[in-house]
């Protein structure tokens, strides 16, 4: 299948930069609204609320969180779903979270009485030997989700989508996808278009709109870990230290990374011109509770504003507020008249506006990683070449001048066998084996 490199890249780019302006409708819009409130002592209640006279989904967690605005701690989820033809289908979840991952034993209790258990390691579904899950080469995409995401299959029922629906979903993508016979690099390119598709398919929009709009939740979720979102976050809970600085001084990984594409002078003028951009809103209270809400208003609307041309960003947020959907993701014609417009060169150019783009494909990646059913159908279509080894590291206790204890998990051993277990550290970012070994 031949295809236009330029015109690829242009529909990678242009999707990135749609999924940032995204971010900037959800405090514009409401498709669902947001709202948190600071309970006192800690804790705060955020309710996602979305109500179109014929659905009722509203989500209300109530927890403390991190400086990061994460939620860290023991929480509570309380899911309100409503259908006319339905009915309800609520429920509660008690979990433990860290850094916004969920971590130990998960409870859910249904409406119905019916009580879920299923037990992480940030963030990581356990499974409960490798004995007990089918590890075929014949495995479906579908029995990958169950066996990995089974709290994923548990949200899309809360949406009143069967079992069988959910495999039929995964099944169509997957012949959507074999048929534009995209090359493995081209994968996500050709989910987002099949995806597209499905959105106007009488019998799968319901379903393929559902999953968009959770992945959408959970890639939202995932980019609160993205370092340069961090660090802006740390720039402004600190005195005398620009971005830039506090990226060189405290994310050595992502300062290394910056300078394999830009000059340290490029990456402060961008920095530089954020901060103003940030500042240029006025002053904020550090004391005020939802500070760190403004901090992320503010960072997505100035990132957005520096990637599109005001005319683009207007057009953009004009058009969410009509087609008031229940996604907030854009509408196909919009992504394309985008495309259109930068392979037409409208779009500005400088090292500012290239670097803040930089930043929201690296965002957009980040979410792509955590949709389940993305992530699913890819470990089965190019399974030779994705199967791999997961791993986690928990940072224990540290301290600064003496020790630091941490603990490693292996997830899944990729279906070899482990051939050798430790810890690798050294002096720089990121050790390898190569480094020392304990």
């Amino acid at each position: 299948m031949e295809k236009s490199v330029q015109g690829k890249t242009v529909w990678q780019f242009t999707w990135s930069l749609l999924l940032l302006a995204c971010y900037i409708w959800l405090a514009m819009v409401s498709f669902p609204s947001e709202h948190t409130t600071y309970l006192g002592d800690g804790v705060y209640h955020t309710a996602y609320k979305y109500d179109d006279g014929f659905v009722l989904d509203n989500k209300f967690i109530t927890g403390r969180r991190d400086e990061k605005k994460r939620w860290h701690g023991p929480v509570v989820i309380v899911h309100e779903y409503y259908t006319t033809a339905v009915g309800s289908k609520d429920s509660k979840e008690e979990v433990t979270m860290v850094n916004g991952l969920r971590h130990g034993v998960s409870k859910k209790t249904f409406i119905d009485g019916r009580v879920e258990y299923v037990t992480y390691n940030m963030g990581k579904v356990i499974e409960e030997s490798k004995s007990e899950r089918s590890v075929s080469t014949n495995e479906s995409a579908f029995q990958v989700l169950h066996r990995k995401y089974p709290w994923y299959i548990l949200a899309l029922d809360g949406y009143n989508h069967s079992v069988e629906a959910i495999e039929a979903f995964v099944e169509i993508m997957i012949e959507g996808i074999t048929a534009l016979e995209y090359s493995f690099s081209e994968f996500d390119m050709g989910f987002d278009e099949v995806l597209d598709d499905l959105l106007d398919d009488e019998d799968y929009s319901l379903i393929a709109s559902t999953h968009r709009f959770l992945a959408d939740i959970i890639g939202v979720q995932e980019i609160m870990n993205h370092e340069f979102r961090l660090a802006v976050l740390d720039k402004h809970q600190m005195d005398g230290m620009s971005t830039a600085e506090v990226v060189a001084a405290y994310y050595p990984g992502y300062f290394n990374w910056v300078q394999r594409f830009y000059s340290v002078s490029e990456f402060e003028l961008f920095c530089d011109t954020l901060d103003a951009m940030m500042l240029s809103y006025g002053q904020l209270d550090r004391e005020d509770p939802l500070f760190l809400d403004s901090i992320d208003t503010r960072f997505y609307r100035v990132l957005s504003e520096l990637v599109f041309s005001k005319s683009e960003f207007d057009a953009l947020v004009s058009q969410a507020k009509s087609e008031g959907s229940r996604s907030t993701l854009p509408s196909r014609s919009a992504l394309h008249r985008m495309a259109d417009e930068l392979a037409m060169g409208k779009a500005t150019s400088s090292t500012v506006v290239t670097l803040a783009r930089h930043i929201a494909q690296q965002m957009d990646r980040m979410m792509k990683q955590v949709d389940p059913v993305r992530t699913s159908i890819r470990e089965i279509m190019y399974s030779e070449r994705v199967r791999r080894a997961e791993i986690i590291t928990l940072l224990i206790s540290v301290d600064v001048e003496t020790d630091i204890v941490i603990e490693g998990f292996v997830l899944d051993d990729g279906g070899a066998d482990v051939t050798e277990r430790g810890v690798a550290y050294g002096t720089l970012y990121n050790p390898t084996v190569d480094d020392t070994i304990i």
